[in-house]
């Protein structure tokens, strides 16, 4: 499957590989909000860095507004593992996007980092 999840110490670990269609990604969403382990304002760690290509910027818009349409998501942080220029900077615009709803969003090289800014 292109995209899985997994929760670890209250985080919400998302990992994307190959070919992956956004639409999988709200169903999957909405599974996680059910799932007993997860809890509102809980962060997400997105890693897209198995990917075969980087999202388009309608696709990052779509994701904008999944966000913005779910009330789990509001005071959560959201780590973005990406290795693609392309990505990165997409992810750095669903940051400013996503400022006024109380999430914070950031975009990470490395895994690590992002880690460390979610404080896991």
């Amino acid at each position: 499957m292109p995209i899985s999840y997994s929760f670890l110490k209250g985080v919400v670990y998302f990992q994307f590989s190959g070919h992956f269609d956004f639409k999988e990604a709200p169903p999957m969403i909405a599974d996680i909000f059910k799932d007993k382990r997860f809890t509102p304002g809980a962060n997400f760690l997105v890693d897209v860095r198995q990917t075969a290509r980087s999202r388009t910027t309608e696709e990052a818009f779509e994701f904008v507004d999944l966000i913005k349409s779910r009330c789990e998501f509001k005071g959560s942080k959201i780590a973005i593992v990406s290795s693609r220029l392309v990505s990165y900077g997409l992810a750095r615009m669903i940051s400013v996007y996503l400022e006024d709803f109380n999430i914070s969003l950031d975009v990470f090289k490395n895994l690590e980092d992002a880690e460390k800014w979610l404080v896991i």
